[in-house]
């Protein structure tokens, strides 16, 4: 017992990697150790993704319970805490979607703002409790990828890289869920600005655990490290296909009757204005003298190239969709309403065209494949300049 005692004495001046090192060799106290050291800005990340729905403590456990056990796949020992924080996000990006797998069927939790308000009675006062109230009211109107990302960035000061490597998505994906959630939060204007008791650094919130809690939290993860009963496989075997067929059917009902185009379909021009219908939902409407290769799509992703002509595109409400023009060396992403593009005057030595860009009703993105900078428009700009036209934006005959 005094061996114990002497090592709790030495483990807070020891760095994370030792204490890794010493966890992965079984060693209770190190975890203890890195519990101590970890839990509260654990428990503040996690409380601030929750807001108001509550279990920022049962996600905190949950994350050092799973972080103990793929201890042996960290790769750096010293980046412990960053680790778990990845964990944390993970968590509650699941628990507020209601379940990586039964999404469709099972409904998230619904948001307690009363049970917010008297976490915070004894913390803030009565005006900053309002306005931290408010902040999560409006937070409640996007999906939960765009409301993650959007916290990470305000509350976290991540860049986009780091959110999508802690989302495991791509940068463009956290992008767009930035472009979308500031979209969505500019109509209630300052009642949606981050309050600072929930930036970065900030210690009044939440209520901090007590050593007693502290005490409670490493018996229980001890106890769940330590449960590892035999499992049988044919009732997971029997459940996984009952779950994958139950997904697969509800994944087809929920599918659109429009078929995505396996194979690139050109939409040659005609003697007057064409319209036609996307996938998605979405509508393109073509000048006479337009050409459009739909290169790819499908009710998730649409990629169009507009070879000639002008098109006007007419954006269906879907979130989670990535709808992309090409146009000579150009690529536009939408993620508003409305996207009009031109392409003219072709000049007969050079092959460059003029391109013109118009975002309406939402932002767009326009990059060039030549190295130029990204260029973001937001809703009533446009853009007009003379690009290349490349030898991959020819139909071709085969």
């Amino acid at each position: 017992m005094n061996v114990i005692r002497s090592i709790r004495k030495v483990a807070p001046s020891l760095s994370d990697t030792d204490l890794v090192l010493a966890a992965r060799r079984g060693e209770a106290w190190a975890r203890e150790a890195l519990i101590q050291r970890h839990a509260e800005a654990l428990h503040r990340l996690a409380f601030a993704l929750l807001g108001p729905h509550g279990g920022a403590r049962d996600v905190v456990e949950q994350a050092f319970a799973s972080g103990f056990r793929n201890l042996a796949a960290l790769r750096e020992p010293s980046g412990v805490g960053r680790w778990l924080g990845r964990a944390v996000i993970q968590l509650v990006c699941r628990r507020l979607s209601g379940g990586r797998w039964l999404r469709w069927v099972r409904r998230p939790e619904r948001p307690d703002f009363l049970g917010l308000r008297s976490q915070l009675v004894l913390l803030v006062s009565d005006s900053e409790r309002s306005e931290v109230t408010r902040f999560y009211e409006h937070l409640e109107e996007l999906s939960v990828d765009a409301r993650m990302a959007f916290l990470l960035r305000e509350i976290e000061q991540m860049d986009v890289r780091d959110i999508a490597h802690a989302m495991r998505a791509s940068v463009a994906k956290a992008r767009r869920w930035l472009l979308l959630a500031e979209r969505r939060l500019r109509r209630f204007g300052a009642g949606a600005r981050t309050p600072a008791l929930l930036r970065n650094g900030s210690n009044e919130l939440p209520i901090p655990f007590s050593e007693f809690e502290r005490a409670q939290v490493h018996r229980r993860i001890e106890a769940a490290l330590e449960r590892r009963p035999e499992r049988r496989r044919w009732p997971l075997l029997a459940a996984s296909v009952v779950v994958l067929g139950l997904s697969a059917g509800v994944v087809l009902l929920r599918q659109p009757r429009a078929v995505a185009a396996e194979q690139p379909v050109l939409v040659l021009p005609t003697p007057s204005p064409q319209s036609i219908e996307l996938p998605d939902g979405s509508r393109a409407t073509l000048s006479p003298s337009a050409e459009l290769r739909v290169e790819q799509a499908t009710p998730h992703e649409v990629r169009l190239t507009l070879l000639s002509g002008r098109a006007d595109f007419e954006l269906a409400p879907r979130e989670e969709r990535t709808f992309v023009v090409s146009a000579a060396d150009a690529a536009v992403s939408a993620f508003g309403r409305r996207l009009s593009m031109s392409i003219e005057g072709a000049d007969p030595a050079t092959g460059a065209v003029t391109l013109e860009v118009s975002a309406s009703e939402g932002p767009a993105e326009l990059l060039r494949r030549t190295g130029s900078a990204l260029i973001t428009l937001d809703s009533g700009e446009s853009w007009t300049g003379r690009v290349p036209r490349l030898a991959t934006s020819v139909p071709t005959n085969n």
